[in-house]
């Protein structure tokens, strides 16, 4: 997809800075047209979503006025698709902006030409939430991602910046901090399953984004083609490290380009480069709060299969979406007006001719490690036929297969729970379950009958799991291949280990009655559960974690809530007012006539006049009170067990029981 440059236009600010506008189109190579600009003719805005310091995804757009020369000149922009038209500012031959025209509230007046029009066009990080977190075929991504990968993926929906641009001063201690390039971002894996709505949907990218960034204190902003991620307290520092990565429009996934570092400290005052201008400075004190309280939720997803019924297909390759077909396996789709789809297969083979590693139909990928011991697996089988599906248990060096035996029928065809119940065991050699036709209950063709495997322990540590169909069979009594309705794995937990989320309590000794309640993640470390709400190194569980210059190992959500705390434990002023000269709002700034350092969060910026309105919070340090308290409940399923650590000791307090029942 290319852009040709439809509209121009140039002038000079204020300060004799040559500044261009383009309006560019796509797929458009012909002659280019000059614009009148007027009023005010090329501003850029970084609106804020909320007066939060950890607002998380702070966009940017750009409005322009210019002249229709006669009726309905720019109406082909309005009436044109999302991303057809782009915008481009330059200044000194820079580029400092860019994104697509939003085709909304154009409207022209009713006077004779020509007249003032205005058009805008925004960043991209809006349109987040009207995308979905999936592959662009509208398959679920189901393996293990980093942090960054889900970041990557996001981003490239957009089709506007082409790098992310990363500084995050947290760190597992287990990462090397020998190797310029780690960090957080790209050293910890998340589970993919955190992200899917139900067997058809996805979260939008921009609940993906937010749940990766706001367990880091980070936010999200755009500037001169590039977007940059950053730690609200990391900016504390006059200089930072910024990691680099390419974001690539078809999703692939980009490794660190280069790391270097920057230096973010500017100066405001009346005489500087950037200087105040007007009367029109404010200082508000905001609200401070003596308690940071942390509700973290557990994202049950027992049933481990996506698209376990079959009724989501890809029609243009022939397979149920998340599923993945490997050498050769006769399928097809079975629609049931009612009922939805099903699967037909009718690829055959003897026992000798299988092939437990090609012509299969396998799920999507299960292999977020990190079962329980006593985790337990159960399956839910509904078919009609001679069937074959295999379950293989991996740990690091070993594999398992599941095996059926003998099978026992429970009540009578027409009881509402008729099925059949199967025993099952693990055996260290490739084999299958079959699930013979017969003639028996089952031999009615047009039926669906269900098999259950119920509680089998799963082998200890196990890194993955792969749950196949595998080609029918044929006996004397039915050669028709086989239908499969459900396939549904689903893993259970002991009673005692089942997580229902965890709450913090940080609270400070001063006398503020104020509690910070935004953040509800649903990342989090909690340990062995199922395959939900996991954060990981390399195939281990994230547990201790330290802000860079700190001697400490915290959990990440402890870290994350006292960081908070920090930035709101007393009154801090936010600054607002008129500037003019050159401004960054990448940049920290120390104004001239107060203390401390102040980071924009929202901005208006003049191409023209160069001046800026632009609002400041300012950044309190991350420096922890030894009189804070953190307390801890970790809600299990029979009941709560809680920690109340002194912020004063290097040793990790025990667990102690109380009572039962949910926070």
């Amino acid at each position: 997809m290319s852009y040709g440059i439809k509209y121009k236009c140039e002038f000079t600010s204020t300060l004799n800075k040559n500044i261009k506008v383009y309006i560019l189109k796509k797929d458009y190579n012909s002659a280019q047209i000059e614009l009148r600009m007027g009023g005010e003719p090329a501003r850029i805005n970084y609106t804020g979503g909320s007066e939060s310091k950890f607002d998380i995804i702070r966009g940017s757009e750009c409005i322009l006025e210019f002249y229709s020369e006669y009726d309905g000149q720019f109406q082909e922009i309005m009436l044109a698709d999302a991303q057809d038209y782009q915008v481009q500012i330059w200044k000194s031959d820079q580029m400092i902006w860019q994104g697509y025209v939003i085709q909304d509230n154009y409207s022209e007046p009713f006077l004779a030409a020509p007249y003032l029009v205005s058009i805008r066009a925004t960043d991209g990080l809006g349109n987040l939430k009207h995308n979905d977190f999936m592959a662009d075929d509208t398959s679920f991504y189901l393996d293990k991602m980093t942090c960054i990968e889900v970041i990557q993926k996001c981003l490239a929906k957009l089709k506007n910046g082409t790098q992310v641009i990363t500084s995050v001063d947290l760190f597992e201690t287990r990462i090397s901090r020998s190797e310029a390039n780690n960090e957080a971002l790209n050293c910890i894996s998340v589970n993919p399953y955190l992200f899917i709505k139900d067997d058809l949907n996805a979260l939008k990218c921009n609940v993906a984004l937010s749940y990766i960034l706001e367990v880091f204190n980070a936010y999200i902003y755009y500037k001169a083609g590039k977007y940059y991620i950053e730690r609200l307290s990391y900016k504390l520092n006059d200089i930072i490290t910024r990691r680099v990565y390419n974001i690539n429009f078809d999703g692939s996934i980009s490794a660190v380009v280069k790391s270097y570092t920057e230096n973010i400290s500017r100066i405001i005052s009346r005489d500087s480069g950037l200087r105040l201008i007007n009367a029109d400075h404010n200082i508000t004190y905001q609200t401070p709060f003596n308690k940071v309280q942390i509700d973290s939720d557990v994202v049950n997803s027992n049933n481990i299969v996506v698209n376990s019924f079959f009724r989501n297909w890809n029609n243009s390759i022939g397979i149920p979406f998340n599923w993945v077909k490997s050498g050769i396996f006769a399928i097809s789709k079975l629609t049931y007006i009612t009922t939805g789809d099903a699967i037909r297969v009718t690829q055959k083979a003897t026992d000798a001719q299988l092939n437990y590693t090609t012509n299969k139909l396998t799920a999507g990928n299960v292999n977020f490690s990190g079962y329980k011991t006593t985790a337990k697996l159960s399956i839910k089988f509904a078919s009609n036929g001679n069937a074959r599906f295999m379950v293989k248990a991996s740990t690091a060096t070993k594999s398992y297969y599941l095996y059926c035996t003998s099978s026992v029928q429970t009540g009578d065809i027409t009881d509402p729970n008729f099925e059949f119940k199967y025993t099952g065991s693990w055996k260290d050699y490739a084999t299958h379950c079959t699930i013979e036709r017969g003639t028996d209950s089952r031999s009615e063709i047009d039926a669906w009958y269900v098999s259950n495997i119920t509680d089998m322990n799963l082998p200890a540590d196990i890194k993955s799991l792969e749950f196949s169909l595998l080609p029918a069979f044929d006996t004397s009594k039915f050669t028709g291949g086989y239908r499969v309705r459900q396939f549904t794995p689903i893993i259970t937990t002991s009673e005692a280990s089942d997580y229902y989320g965890q709450r913090y309590n940080i609270s400070s000794s001063k006398v503020n009655r104020e509690t910070f309640t935004d953040l509800k993640p649903a990342l989090g470390e909690f340990g062995n559960v199922s395959l939900v709400n996991q954060t990981r190194l390399n195939d281990d569980f994230t547990l201790n974690w330290y802000r860079d210059g700190k001697t400490e190992t915290r959990p990440l959500l402890e870290l994350v809530g006292q960081t908070i705390l920090n930035q709101y434990r007393c009154p801090f002023r936010q600054f607002s007012g008129s500037l003019y000269g050159e401004f960054d709002f990448s940049m920290v700034y120390k104004i001239n006539g107060l203390d401390g350092r102040y980071i924009p969060f929202k901005a208006g910026i003049s191409l023209k006049s160069d001046t800026i309105d632009v609002e400041f919070f300012e950044l309190l340090n991350d420096t922890d009170e030894v009189s804070d308290k953190i307390g801890k409940v970790t809600n299990y399923k029979d009941s709560n067990y809680t920690t109340n650590p002194d912020p004063t000791s290097e040793y990790r307090p025990q667990p102690s029981r109380s009572g039962g029942g949910r926070n």
